[in-house]
């Protein structure tokens, strides 16, 4: 067998107070060209997960102190272990022990004494299904990646004909008219339905005074607004004129 480099190699980690099979499983895997780590016992096993998250974890249940049960009940309450898959291992084989098995968690029960065939194939199942999941997963985060994407070149798309429409009809206006108050309110016009703005107006210098004189305005309140004078430097407004830069 073609042992693959071990940064590369499926991690697998056993959970047997037994040692003879952890030899005997870890061999057994390790010849298949997975990366083994044995733990004795559950609170060996819980700190080996936290440092290092295998891919597929075989575990005993009957084990003192902390049982197999246990052990994968605080893997699937913890997100960050909850999808690793757990197949359990264990002497006992009556119905009511399998179904606690899978109601913890687990996703596959091998009774014991096991068969090396029936241990290698069923392990070669779940890392299967776990890498056919993870590349799932991975084609569904690039294909929203894509959608967001699409929909964001869609809108920009979008955003850009308004003002190109806008531009167009503010072209078509001042050829029409020479009245800056005609002018003045289908530009806001225009303008608040494409930003979808609650108010905005519009404001001309007057050099005489050093200030500004609002000329047009929409949204609640404009009635008032118009005629408004402001010092440069007051308000946003004041401000933006007086440096010259916009302000979000």
């Amino acid at each position: 067998i073609m042992i693959q480099p071990t940064e590369t190699r499926t991690n697998i980690l056993i959970v047997d107070d037994n040692p003879e099979n952890l030899t005997l499983l870890s061999q057994m895997l390790t010849d298949q060209g997975y990366a083994v780590r044995p733990a004795i016992n559950g609170r060996v096993a819980l700190k080996a997960i936290q440092k290092a998250a295998p891919d597929v974890i075989l575990l005993d249940i009957m084990m003192p102190d902390l049982d197999g049960y246990e052990v994968c009940r605080q893997l699937k309450s913890d997100e960050r272990t909850r999808d690793i898959p757990v197949i359990f291992l264990s002497v006992l084989s009556e119905t009511l022990d399998k179904v606690r098995a899978f109601q913890v968690g687990g996703v596959d029960y091998i009774t014991k004494p096991f068969q090396v065939e029936e241990v290698i194939a069923r392990v070669h199942t779940h890392v299967n299904l776990q890498r056919t999941k993870q590349q799932l997963q991975e084609q569904n985060a690039q294909l929203q990646q894509e959608i967001l994407e699409r929909k964001q070149a869609e809108e920009a798309l979008q955003h850009r004909n308004c003002e190109l429409s806008l531009l167009e009809l503010l072209s078509q206006t001042f050829s029409s008219s020479l009245k800056l108050d005609d002018v003045l309110n289908t530009a806001l016009e225009e303008i608040q339905r494409l930003l979808d703005a609650f108010s905005l107006s519009f404001w001309l210098i007057a050099p005489e005074r050093n200030e500004l004189v609002c000329m047009q305005a929409k949204g609640p309140g404009s009635e008032n607004l118009v005629h408004w004078r402001l010092a440069l430097g007051q308000g946003i407004t004041g401000w933006a004129v007086q440096h010259g830069e916009s302000v979000l």
